[in-house]
């Protein structure tokens, strides 16, 4: 993965910004793993709120699933064994529309997304889209898989709804495709509405679209 070497030009903003920057993903990359899991952006830590703008210059060497325990994980993790596709979470490649990092996006909390200069806030997102679409380029995943509707919303092509929940107010899986990549989006497992229920027909869900290498089985979208 030596071509993906976007540190130069994401290292300057960072430092004309100082805002935090974490250009590794959350397991090393591979060409063509089953899955490309990508989220909004990366969590702001106790850590990071501690002084100097920094980039995080390494590619994790250990599974997302491995290490500390949070929310989403937990949930990932819940959501993948009931598929019977955990196998398939633990290959994938994890990362973030956003290589920079935020306490939250806008809801109540220090260091938000939203709170940083607009002008700044679409200079490093271009510029983390453009550094993503070469990743997606370069590893030709064979799915992609976004946390979360907004971010989907923005990028995806040809874009439809596929499940809603029982209410059918809430949209649980959508599909369509992220740089000529089949894709879909789940509604983000770690928010509050999230229930056994979501957890249970999803997993349905993504055990007849999911192979155990990740590709979509016939009859996909």
């Amino acid at each position: 993965m030596t071509a993906f070497s976007p540190r130069g030009r994401l290292r300057k903003i960072i430092y004309s910004t100082g805002l935090v920057g974490s250009v590794s993903s959350g397991s090393k990359p591979r060409h063509k793993p089953p899955l490309l899991v990508i989220g909004e952006n990366a969590g702001f830590s106790a850590k990071d709120a501690e002084g100097e703008a920094h980039i995080e210059l390494d590619w994790s060497r250990a599974s997302y699933l491995d290490g500390e325990e949070w929310v989403l994980k937990a949930r990932l993790r819940s959501l993948f064994q009931q598929a019977d596709r955990l196998d398939v979470l633990r290959e994938s490649v994890f990362t973030n529309f956003n290589f920079f990092k935020s306490g939250s996006i806008s809801r109540k909390s220090s260091h938000r997304w939203v709170d940083v200069d607009r002008e700044v806030r679409k200079r490093v997102e271009a510029a983390s889209i453009r550094e993503l679409r070469q990743l997606v380029h370069i590893m030709r995943p064979k799915k992609i898989m976004v946390l979360g509707m907004a971010g989907f919303d923005r990028h995806a092509q040809s874009a439809s709804t596929e499940l809603r929940c029982s209410s059918s107010r809430r949209r649980l899986i959508a599909t369509g495709e992220l740089w000529s990549t089949p894709a879909f989006a789940l509604m983000h497992p770690s928010g509050a509405r999230w229930s056994e229920n979501d957890n249970r027909v999803t997993a349905v869900w993504l055990r007849q679209h999911l192979l155990d290498n990740g590709t979509a089985s016939s009859g996909s979208e």
